[in-house]
């Protein structure tokens, strides 16, 4: 019965070795140290658990094994032959669970079902998913994860915020409107919400609230591009042409490559008859965006006042290119085309 209860050799010699080993002892106390403040005690930010919580514990793991094993195998009796056995055996695991791992990072969509599928009553993960469905087209499966999210937290702000989008994109104004104002209810400040809302108000045609809201996200980040575009675009909807100039040009300070904005900027310079500076932002927003239309017709209409014909005829067919169903580029066109061809021939 004595010997049921013996220790084999190896075993002591491995424990002896391991307290021997103070250089592992420390990389050990160094993994379990670093894991105490994510191992969900305390939990810092949104996430109770994340992958990158373990990048510096594991440095400790990594350095047991890189020097423990070796030392350890050199005590055996065929070293040579285990060693790269153990390694092949550790790369094939690696191997093994990383490409199950890099499945969960395909995308956006595959990373946030995986979040769901491991947790339960997940706000941000069903808020998360909604933004990536939303951002491949698929709205209505959005929207219903933006709804859970809301029930499982009420007081999360974000799902209302892309609610919000979300209804605005499907035409729902209305209910859109009323989504960003929960959502400026339960998080105040937010300067994204502020535009979100100031633009479904303009596209109901409540410029003046919406200038509030604009003025309001600008106030809360000064340098909010998007939002110092679509105050611009109010404003000259209301004739008010020198204050939307400024806000137009405070956002090309900050965005030179802003393509909408050098067209709108452009549109209201010609309104005051500033017709050279007009076609300089007009001209910009087609050199930035060559497959603007609409900067495009704005640049062939006003060349086609300054008796550019050849300039604007090529604009106008830049324009039914990208439009073959726009009639009044068509019929544009036909008159300078005419135009052209009753001209009397160029002096030699």
């Amino acid at each position: 019965m004595a010997a049921l209860f013996a220790v084999h050799p190896l075993h002591v010699e491995s424990v002896a070795w391991v307290a021997e080993r103070k250089d592992l002892l420390s990389t050990l106390f160094w993994m379990l140290t670093t894991l105490v403040p994510v191992i969900g005690l305390v939990q810092v930010g949104n996430q109770a658990m994340a992958d990158r919580y373990t990048y510096v514990p594991l440095i400790g793991l990594f350095i047991i094994i890189a020097w423990g094993i070796p030392d350890l195998l050199a005590r055996w009796r065929y070293p040579r032959i285990a060693l790269p056995i153990t390694a092949a055996l550790a790369l094939v695991a690696c191997a093994i669970t990383a490409r199950a791992q890099v499945r969960y990072w395909a995308n956006s969509t595959a990373l946030r079902t995986h979040a769901l599928e491991v947790t339960s009553e997940n706000d941000l993960a069903h808020n998360n998913l909604g933004v990536a469905l939303a951002a491949n087209g698929k709205e209505n499966e959005a929207i219903a994860h933006y709804s859970e999210a809301m029930r499982i937290n009420p007081q999360f702000a974000s799902p209302y915020t892309n609610l919000g989008a979300a209804l605005a994109r499907q035409g729902k104004v209305d209910e859109a409107i009323t989504q960003y104002r929960k959502a400026l209810r339960l998080k105040s400040g937010v300067p994204e919400a502020h535009t979100d809302l100031g633009a479904a108000l303009a596209s109901k045609g409540r410029l003046e609230e919406a200038i509030i809201q604009y003025t309001e996200a600008i106030r809360l980040r000064p340098e909010f591009v998007e939002a110092h575009a679509n105050l611009g675009l109010a404003l000259a909807s209301q004739g008010r042409t020198d204050q939307a100039i400024s806000q137009y040009n405070d956002a090309l300070r900050l965005k030179p490559d802003f393509a909408e904005v050098h067209n709108n900027l452009g549109f209201a310079l010609a309104s005051q008859g500033k017709t050279k500076e007009a076609i300089e932002h007009y001209t910009a927003a087609v050199r930035i965006k060559p497959d603007f239309a609409l900067a495009h017709m704005n640049l062939a209409v006003i060349l086609d006042s300054q008796q550019k014909v050849d300039e604007a005829i090529h604009e106008f067919r830049e324009v039914l290119r990208m439009t073959p169903g726009n009639e009044m580029a068509r019929r544009a066109l036909d008159q300078l085309m005419e135009q052209r061809k009753q001209a009397p021939p160029a002096a030699q």
